[in-house]
């Protein structure tokens, strides 16, 4: 998240709105994603626990796909390659 929000800065057109775990409930951020303007595209992390300690595994994904099925997603996880994002990227882990 530092790489990206320090990368930001060669691109001040851009408006960004983050959907943080540490800060919004799975229902918060849902909403959230449902009331984004039209022109928006989703760069997803990973959703695993919210503000209230609550695990998610793929239900988060399925939430956020349901609250604005037409918008945009790229993973950088590999969530939801496949069958929500339009592209992403997929991590090779060492040792795992």
């Amino acid at each position: 998240l530092a790489w990206f929000k320090k990368n930001l800065q060669h691109f001040p057109q851009l408006s960004i709105t983050y959907v943080d775990g540490r800060i919004h409930t799975l229902d918060m951020a849902a909403s959230q994603l449902r009331n984004l303007p039209r022109n928006t595209v989703m760069l997803l992390g990973i959703w695993r626990i919210d503000n209230r300690g609550i695990t998610y595994m793929n239900n988060s994904v399925y939430a956020f796909s349901e609250a604005n099925p037409l918008l945009p997603m790229f993973s950088m996880t590999s969530t939801a390659i496949g069958y929500w994002a339009i592209g992403g990227y997929v991590p090779q882990y060492e040792g795992v």
